[in-house]
């Protein structure tokens, strides 16, 4: 009774098995209880089924087969394992059919039922001996062209230059072709998988025993290319002046690499090095200088910031502590003019310029245009400031400023006074605050101090703009 329900239980686990791989599990746990004569009377018709299974398997393989074939005629190409290239990829496919297939195979060999020397059986065995030949037949195609080409790859790109330059963007990039890369990757894969019965070809074999000196080249080759053309992209007109000498210099010693130097010509690492060390040190003296300028407008920025002279709040103009605001202000002016002058003078050391040379002076005017600007914005804040707190037009404006009406026998005066000659007079207090905002122009020492004035407060009487506030 109890093999009875056995031999159930067990016929009933095998109809609900989906493929092959699930009946094979279920006859290795059965083990011996399939050799019992009531179980083995239930389930031997269960043989036949087995059979069948593998056989549709073997069909689903084929069609596996037939559909990789058709897509070898695709502009999408032929599936190939995931993150592979090409050769190695596609032999990984047919590798992965092929345990698929064989797998079952020999999984089936083993079953110990008569069954499996039947008719039906030996037209599977040689459905399984067709599919394997298959299999092995497109991997030997596969590998065969690959190796048919592998020598002219290896032999025309490793001749080819380090370096090409772009004829229109001047531009530079690397010339490692990327066949001969995928060439690489191919060897890498190959030797992964199992292919004692392939050989790979000797060119391929000894360019990968280079592979660590080719990724040591192009790893150093890729920095020189991505500093020198962002020296390209990123130098200023009033710059390049200052840098042409050693940019000519390096380019010149970029010919070679363009021209001469391949992947296989001697001196190539001590040549890499050189060039590498010159473009770095030039883009990084470059960018710092660059850093430098921005530094500048920067700290030009924070004079913007607020006007020199401010409302208490909801009240008068704070003049009361005047003498204090403004020299809080000028000293803070006259330090950033001093941090100016230094970072200058870094830029000086840079640019390994000459001091008054004509480039380095050019240079230097267009700083001194930087500096004007940020004092231009400087005066300007404050002067807005006043203009827009004394517009007459403007409702629910506050006075800015105050004159008192006192008696003075046996007169009535104003304090400060009205009278426009008037030394303290309300005329001349409004012209000292508005002097006191150009007068920050005096703080900062000339950048282009190879020009006759010596600060920049005549710069900004020039400006239109400041001077029509100034007069308002």
């Amino acid at each position: 009774d109890m093999d009875q329900r056995l031999a159930y239980i067990m016929c009933q686990a095998f109809d609900d098995c989906p493929c092959c791989e699930s009946v094979f599990k279920l006859l290795e746990m059965m083990g011996n209880l399939l050799e019992r004569p009531l179980i083995h009377k239930d389930f031997q018709y269960k043989y036949p089924l087995l059979l069948t299974m593998y056989n549709q398997e073997l069909d689903d393989a084929k069609k596996i087969y037939d559909r990789q074939l058709g897509l070898k005629h695709t502009p999408a190409g032929p599936a190939i394992n995931k993150n592979m290239p090409s050769v190695a990829g596609l032999l990984k496919w047919s590798q992965e059919l092929r345990e698929r297939v064989d797998s079952h195979m020999e999984k089936m060999r083993k079953v110990n039922h008569g069954t499996m020397e039947s008719a039906e059986a030996m037209i599977i065995h040689n459905k399984y001996d067709e599919m394997m030949q298959l299999i092995s037949n497109f991997e030997g195609e596969v590998y065969s062209e690959w190796t048919q080409e592998v020598d002219d790859i290896a032999k025309a790109n490793l001749n080819k230059p380090l370096l090409v330059r772009h004829p229109h963007t001047k531009k530079i990039s690397v010339n490692f072709d990327p066949q001969l890369e995928a060439l690489l990757r191919e060897v890498k894969y190959l030797r992964q998988q199992d292919s004692s019965n392939r050989t790979i070809p000797t060119s391929a074999d000894s360019v990968f025993a280079q592979c660590d000196t080719f990724r040591k080249f192009l790893q150093n080759l890729d920095v020189t290319v991505v500093l020198y053309n962002q020296i390209n992209e990123t130098i200023l007109d009033v710059e390049y002046p200052l840098i042409e000498g050693k940019l000519t210099t390096i380019n010149k010693q970029l010919e070679k690499a363009i021209s001469q130097l391949n992947w296989t010509s001697d001196g190539v690492w001590e040549y890499i090095e050189s060039i590498r060390d010159q473009v770095r040190d030039l883009e990084e003296r470059v960018r710092k200088s660059k850093v430098n300028v921005e530094s500048i407008s920067t700290i030009m920025a924070t004079w913007a910031q607020q006007p020199l002279y401010q409302r208490k709040k909801d009240s008068l103009l704070n003049l009361e502590e005047r003498a204090v605001t403004k020299e809080t202000r000028y000293n803070q002016v006259r330090l950033d003019g001093q941090k100016i002058s230094g970072l200058v003078a870094e830029n000086l050391q840079h640019f390994q310029a000459q001091p008054g040379s004509a480039v380095w002076e050019n240079y230097l005017d267009y700083l001194d245009d930087l500096v004007v600007d940020g004092l231009y914005s400087c005066v300007n804040t404050s002067l807005v400031y006043l203009q827009q707190n004394m517009d007459r037009g403007a409702q629910g404006l506050l006075p800015l400023l105050e004159a008192k009406l006192e008696l003075q026998a046996p007169e009535v005066v104003f304090q400060p006074s009205m009278k426009l000659d008037s030394p303290d007079g309300f005329a001349a207090l409004v012209e000292g605050v508005v002097e006191d905002v150009f007068n920050m122009a005096t703080l900062i020492p000339r950048v282009a101090s190879h020009l006759e004035a010596t600060d920049y407060v005549k710069d900004m009487e020039e400006i239109v703009d400041l001077s029509d506030k100034k007069k308002e």
